[in-house]
């Protein structure tokens, strides 16, 4: 008995502080965890897109103008990599690249697995590629680094918004929709802040990047000794079927709001219903296999939703912007309107921590002052306001991509006044983009039905790094590579937000379709009962 003492002290204070952790805020306190830990895990894009002009210092002089890069911007320093402009596009696009390709896999696994578990691994081997990256100067060694990065960021990437969709609580759950949508955005801001701060004055680049790979190891231990139950969505088992729910649901003629609950170790959480936007005939459903391959293949199927797509397209557009205006930017800022490093990290950190945060509460905040989505009739009215905040960020980016750039000899006062008309166009083109995020992202994911949602997140995931992150990061370098301008890219990149009207102007065609066949089916309902 006194050999074992040792052994369990270690496990019984482990216990104690597991269950700690788990009982301190409840879900709230695991929220922060999750958003925390999704916004660091995309720190080192931020971080790529403040220090890209410095990633040519260790091109000889001679050099620079073959690669793209003036030799008035940076001195030559052998100790920084040496990177052509079609290379720092690679760079960039390298963790999308690699979330495309996890993400069957990721939703393969959480299918399958305690989600808890494949979050702790994955996030493990995501802080040892971000070491790799934070401690390697060789091209080919920051490539995979980035590859790898990517690929095993896409656990929470995937499993986070699915959290939310289990555990939030119904007031708060467009909020958190939002936030969470968001981290992406937050993740950069904080390591384009840092990194570019750092650079400024004139700390290795690594040193950012060394920063968040130890806070990885912190977050991931805390993951861990949080209680699985809190986190494994598939540990809890719902009272009532989605038939039953949504025959409930059409015999009333009312919204459904917090009229479900689930009980778990004497948890009792209130699950926003859904129900009424899902039509259980309309969601194909997947054949029983126990293929690894059919299994990773069969989200596909969920493309025959109209409003799932729909809305995807819409945040896939949306997202391609986003990331064309992090990436590129400041380099775009530095080139087109000759401004110093240090202004323009200034401005744009400020850009970034207001606009589309602002727009992700804002628009929130009126799409549960409207009524939320609980209806057809909900959702049909929230994607005709979406569409309009689409619109007006449309407008706002071809304003800002309109402004004159400045030709050399240009008068200083004049400079500065078009720096600053575009940095406002992109200012509310963020904003209306962020209020478009929360609305989206949950009608998106609640169009389809509570089983299939992890499978739908990893779809969704899929599209946004394919048609969003990765070309809104590879095309623009392109451009600019190609047509040796790199006005012409920005322009590009912020008139792309006109596909996002698209997407929400079919959004609000299916939608509506969809509330006048709820309507319908509640008159007939109603006269059948009479």
């Amino acid at each position: 008995a006194s050999s074992r003492q040792p052994l369990q002290q270690p496990r019984l204070r482990q216990r104690r502080l597991s269950q700690a952790i788990g009982d301190f805020g409840g879900s709230c306190f695991i929220f922060f965890v999750l958003i925390a830990t999704s916004s660091m895990v995309n720190f080192d894009s931020g971080g790529t897109a403040a220090i890209l002009v410095s990633l040519s210092k260790g091109c000889p002089e001679e050099s620079l103008r073959t690669y793209g890069q003036p030799p008035q911007i940076q001195s030559y320093d052998p100790g920084y990599p040496c990177l052509t402009q079609d290379f720092k596009g690679y760079l960039g696009a390298a963790p999308y690249i690699g979330l495309v390709c996890g993400c069957p896999l990721m939703g393969f696994l959480l299918d399958r697995w305690s989600e808890k578990m494949v979050l702790v691994v994955f996030m493990l081997l995501n802080a040892a590629a971000t070491f790799l990256f934070a401690y390697q100067s060789d091209k080919w060694c920051m490539l995979a680094a980035k590859f790898v990065i990517g690929l095993t960021q896409g656990s929470i990437s995937i499993y986070a918004p699915v959290w939310v969709s289990t555990f939030a609580p119904a007031a708060n759950k467009t909020l958190w929709y939002g936030l969470m949508q968001s981290a992406a955005a937050i993740g950069n801001l904080i390591g384009y802040a840092v990194c570019g701060y750092l650079n400024s004055i004139k700390v290795f680049y690594q040193w950012g990047f060394r920063i968040q790979a130890f806070y990885l190891v912190f977050a991931t231990i805390v993951l861990y000794l949080i209680p699985r139950n809190r986190i494994d969505a598939s540990s809890i088992e719902e009272t009532a079927s989605i038939e039953e729910i949504a025959r409930a649901a059409a015999n009333s003629g009312t919204p459904l709001s917090g009229g479900s609950h689930r009980h778990h170790h004497n948890h009792r959480m209130s699950v926003q219903s859904i129900v009424p936007i899902f039509d259980p005939e309309e969601e194909p459903e997947p054949a029983p296999d126990s293929s690894p391959i059919t299994a990773i293949f069969a989200p596909l199927k969920l493309l025959a939703i109209p409003l799932y797509v729909t809305t995807l397209f819409a945040i896939c557009s949306l997202y391609f912007v986003v990331t064309a205006i992090q990436y590129w930017a400041s380099e775009f800022f530095i080139k087109a309107y000759m401004r110093p490093e240090g202004e323009v990290t200034t401005v744009f950190v400020i850009v970034s921590a207001t606009a589309p945060i602002l727009g992700v509460v804002v628009g929130s905040s009126i799409t549960d002052r409207l009524g939320g989505t609980g209806s057809p009739e909900q959702v049909a009215k929230i994607c005709r306001v979406t569409f309009i905040w689409a619109v007006i960020a449309s407008v706002a980016g071809g304003f800002a991509g309109l402004v004159p750039v400045v030709q050399p000899g240009e008068d200083s006062t004049d400079c500065t006044i078009r720096f600053y008309l575009c940095v406002v166009g992109i200012w509310v083109q963020l904003f209306f983009g962020g209020a478009m995020l929360p609305s989206i992202s949950g009608i998106s994911l609640e169009s389809i039905s509570v089983k299939n949602r992890a499978m739908g997140s990893s779809l969704s995931m899929l599209f946004q790094n394919i048609f969003g992150f990765c070309l809104g990061v590879y095309i623009p370098g392109a451009i600019s590579s190609h047509e040796g301008d790199m006005v012409l890219a920005m322009q590009f990149s912020l008139c792309w937000a006109l596909w996002g009207c698209i997407g929400m102007a079919a959004a609000v065609f299916f939608s509506s379709r969809q509330a006048k066949a709820a309507q319908l089916a509640r008159e007939v309902e109603g006269t059948a009962v009479a």
